[in-house]
């Protein structure tokens, strides 16, 4: 459990990354 859980919170360390990105850059 603890490998999902710290696989998890990559994940949305890369989701709230590419959510920036996505806001600085919406034409992509």
């Amino acid at each position: 459990t603890e490998k999902v859980r710290s696989e998890n919170i990559e994940d949305m360390s890369v989701l709230q990354a590419v959510s920036i990105v996505l806001d600085r850059n919406p034409e992509l």
